[in-house]
């Protein structure tokens, strides 16, 4: 995998709190006892235009409501994919209803699902069904970057499957905002510490809202996380599976944890890389991501200091402070770029210094060339990292997860601080995390006045299924080790295995040691022992 490959792959698991992202939620899971996973016996797809894929381990259809059967009996068509994906990729859309509730109240929409056969058909295991985050990455791009994401032994024997959640990608999507208006939300001023700038801020949040709901009114309402495991549920059926196989990161493993607690029986082989806990709330999961934010920073300027060409002082103490001055000087004054139109704002400078933290291989890097240009007067190399990890492409947004992050989350948890809780809370954070817990307690404003209704809760997972193979990051900046530690003990019968590494998640980032015990896992079944700690 090239550094530069590697990057574009982790972007698509980026969750943050500033400007028209928060922190990424989460809801509770419970259910009854599992069976053992076992390996499908499921066919084999031939790629060619007009293929069906029937499977033959489709359970009988009074397994389901009378209402679903429809969904769960459909074929998918499948055909060669449009535009530059690989050519061994195959494409097809899947029904799913809008509402689980009511499914015949306000129809269907279309899940748009892609599928790689596995190398070697006569030894295939299933299908293993993939998640990158968000919410609001497309799992249609990350699965297509098939041989970053996951081992060639394991690509051997599973068909691989990535979907676009409802909503997002190609799937339904939500299209709240004009490219000028992201572009003015993201610059926006993040630290609103006057009454002009806190109604501006609420302006552009009441606008996302509002045009999520103008978008796809009935589908805006039920984005939720809980809905996008049930159209998971719909996929496995159709695939042919008896069980979810499943790689979940970040976000991907709150989408994984509520499917476990949906359907306990059909949890296959899952993997868990980068944690949500399920058990908190907004507040809890900003606060969260500030301290994995800071921890991060450290370590980069720790990192930086050892370096001849770093850009910022050598003492990492005088190097932090050397930003947080950059940060209140850029406040009041933005840094040009090569665009004069776009400069490089407050807002626009801590997003680009959060991104940075999700790559140690190319992120820090990158980061530190961006860094000299902004400390030169230029923000240019920065403002450009940033358009790289928000799909922005010659003035124009590739996709809608700039917004959709905002329509799920909001949904997902009921706590929406207003403006007294929210500056409270900026003053206490901004003393333990000097330079994100300020923009991240301010995040949380976006859902303070969301115009749907959450739908979801913060709670323990709580249940019995298979065992699951749960993977923290020591460093993790953006879902901190934390989270999966805790999960893990929700999760009693399942193991942990944690990396000490730097950067977004641990599979497939650099450590032999995690990749060979996932690999272990999905081929044969095997979990660890007992819980591990690699160094490698």
């Amino acid at each position: 995998m090239t550094s530069r490959g590697r990057y574009r792959v982790l972007a698509a698991t980026v969750v943050v709190g500033c400007a028209l992202s928060l922190a990424v939620v989460a809801v509770s899971a419970s259910g009854p006892a599992a069976a053992p996973t076992q390996a499908s016996t499921g066919s084999t797809l031939n790629p060619q235009a007009g293929t069906e894929l029937t499977g033959t381990q489709q359970q009988a259809s009074a397994d389901y409501p009378a209402a679903l059967r429809p969904y769960y009996q459909q074929r998918l068509q499948w055909t060669p994919c449009s535009g530059a994906a690989p050519s061994d990729f195959v494409c097809a859309g899947m029904r799913v209803p809008i509402s689980y509730a009511n499914p015949k109240r306000f129809g269907d929409i279309t899940i748009a699902v892609t599928r790689r056969p596995a190398t070697s058909s006569q030894k295939r295991l299933g299908s293993l069904v993939v998640n990158p985050g968000g919410p609001g990455g497309s799992g249609i791009e990350y699965a297509q970057a098939a041989d970053m994401i996951v081992s060639a032994s394991v690509l051997n024997r599973y068909d691989l499957v990535g979907f676009d959640p409802r909503g997002v990608g190609a799937s339904a999507p939500l299209s709240c905002l004009t490219d000028a208006q992201i572009d003015a939300f993201l610059a926006a001023d993040a630290t609103p510490d006057t009454p002009r700038e806190v109604s501006q801020f609420r302006s552009m949040s009441d606008a996302l809202g509002k045009g999520c709901l103008k978008s796809n009114r009935e589908l805006a309402r039920r984005v939720d996380t809980e809905s996008a495991a049930r159209d998971m549920d719909i996929l496995r059926g159709v695939l042919g599976d008896p069980r979810m196989t499943y790689l979940g990161k970040s976000y991907g493993t709150f989408l994984g944890s509520t499917y476990a607690r949906l359907f306990p029986n059909r949890v296959g082989r899952f993997v868990l890389d980068g944690v949500v806990d399920p058990q908190m709330d907004n507040v809890a999961l900003s606060k969260a991501q500030a301290m994995g934010f800071e921890r991060a920073m450290r370590r980069f300027l720790a990192d930086c200091a050892r370096l001849r060409n770093c850009p910022l002082r050598k003492d990492p103490k005088a190097a932090y402070q050397q930003l947080l001055d950059l940060i209140a000087r850029t406040d009041a004054k933005p840094i040009p770029t090569s665009d004069p139109k776009r400069p490089l704002t407050q807002s626009l400078l801590q997003t680009g210094l959060i991104f940075g933290m999700y790559d140690s291989a190319y992120g820090w890097p990158a980061e530190r060339n961006a860094l000299r240009g902004v400390l030169g007067g230029d923000g240019t190399d920065m403002l450009d990292m940033i358009d790289f990890y928000v799909s922005r492409e010659d003035g124009h947004y590739k996709d809608n997860s700039n917004e959709v992050i905002a329509a799920v989350n909001c949904i997902d948890r009921p706590d929406r601080p207003g403006i007294a809780a929210v500056q409270k809370l900026a003053r206490t954070w901004s003393t333990s995390y000097p330079m994100f817990g300020e923009v991240l307690a301010y995040g949380l404003l976006t859902c303070e006045r969301w115009p749907a209704p959450a739908v979801g809760r913060a709670a323990p997972w709580r249940g019995k299924t298979a065992p699951v193979l749960i993977i923290g990051n020591t460093y993790d900046p953006a879902t901190p080790v934390e989270g999966a530690k805790a999960l893990r003990k929700q999760m009693h019968n399942s193991r942990y295995i944690e990396w000490v590494g730097d950067g977004h998640t641990a599979y497939r980032q650099g450590s032999s040691c995690v990749d060979s015990m996932v690999d272990r896992f999905y081929l044969s079944g095997t979990l660890p022992a007992k819980d591990q700690v690699c160094r490698s």
